[in-house]
C-alpha cells in the first residue's frame, strides 16, 4: 500500500463508488478518485485553520496596552489607566 499525496486544493466534489465500478488499484484509479479529493480536502483545511490560528495570534500585538496612562485635557475631568472603564466628561467652567 501506498499513500496518497496530498494537494493543497479544494475539491469542488467527491466522487462516490457505483456498484459496477471496477476496484483497480492506482493512483487515477476511479476507486480511490473520492479518497484522494478527501485527503486533498483534509490537508486544504488543516493549511486554513493553521492559517487562521496565525492571524488571531497576531492579533494580541495589536490590543491596547491597559497600563497606559492618560489625562482628560484642559477643561475636562477624568483620565486614568484602560485597566477599567473610564469616564471623560466636561469639567466645571
Amino acid at each position: 500500500m501506498a499513500n496518497f499525496i496530498e494537494v493543497n486544493e479544494w475539491a469542488a466534489g467527491v466522487r462516490i463508488v457505483e456498484p459496477g465500478d471496477k476496484v483497480l488499484g492506482g493512483l487515477g484509479s476511479a476507486v480511490n478518485l473520492p479518497f484522494q479529493a478527501l485527503a486533498n480536502r483534509t490537508l486544504f483545511n488543516k493549511n486554513a485553520i493553521a492559517a487562521a490560528v496565525a492571524s488571531i495570534n497576531s492579533l494580541s500585538a495589536d490590543k491596547a496596552d491597559k497600563t497606559v496612562n492618560f489625562s482628560a485635557g484642559a477643561g475636562l475631568t477624568g483620565g486614568g489607566t484602560l485597566a477599567a472603564d473610564r469616564t471623560i466628561t466636561l469639567g466645571t467652567p
